[in-house]
């Protein structure tokens, strides 16, 4: 699907579903000094859910913290306006973004941002709940 055509399908609500980005705001200090993590924001949004064969080579290519296989993975597409910061891989220091989909957390594995969309790999893992 092309740039324009698919801006259109991800604003039809016939080719979508809603979806949740959960993401951890920054933490802060108490005044103790004390680390007080941020408590997750929840972003309603909409985007086209397709599954993802666990036998697809860009799963392959993810890189595994912690030796949890996958059990599950989505692809994920979502307007580029769903909000202003890029979505979070969980690399580094950073925690990494979720894609609520029918209730169940899936952890963004990877993004790829363009200029309307962008296209999402999201995975749960053997230890998610």
């Amino acid at each position: 699907v092309l740039g324009g055509q698919m801006i259109e399908l991800l604003n039809d609500p016939e080719f979508t579903r809603p979806l949740v980005l959960v993401r951890e705001r920054a933490g802060t200090r108490d005044d103790n000094g004390e680390w007080v993590p941020g408590e997750p924001e929840e972003i309603p949004t909409r985007g086209s859910v397709q599954p993802l064969d666990l036998a697809d080579e860009r799963l392959q290519r993810l890189p595994q913290d912690g030796g949890d296989r996958i059990v599950a993975a989505k692809e994920i597409f979502l307007p580029a306006s769903v909000d202003a910061q890029p979505l979070r891989t969980g690399e580094g220091q950073t925690a990494g973004d979720i894609l609520r989909v029918d209730g169940l957390d899936y952890r963004v594995a990877s993004c790829a941002p363009y200029d309307e969309h962008s296209e999402i790999i999201a995975v749960r893992l053997e230890g998610d709940a």
